[in-house]
């Protein structure tokens, strides 16, 4: 069971990655900011709003 757990972790985490990196990438564009801090950017966001980066990086990413 366990094993499978986090074999579904890994399918999400995979899924979601490009939609974070596309986060990043406004990021980087509009504030000019290192990868770095747009990691950091995303991650304060969803603490301060009790999302998962993920989502946040959906809502930003919507057409």
């Amino acid at each position: 069971m366990r094993l499978q757990e986090e074999n579904e972790q890994l399918k999400r985490a995979t899924e979601s990655r490009p939609r974070i990196d596309m986060a990043r990438g406004i990021l980087l564009a509009q504030l000019g900011c290192s990868a770095e801090e747009s990691w950091e950017i995303l991650v304060e966001v969803s603490q301060r709003s009790n999302i998962r980066v993920r989502v946040v990086a959906e809502m930003m990413t919507r057409p």
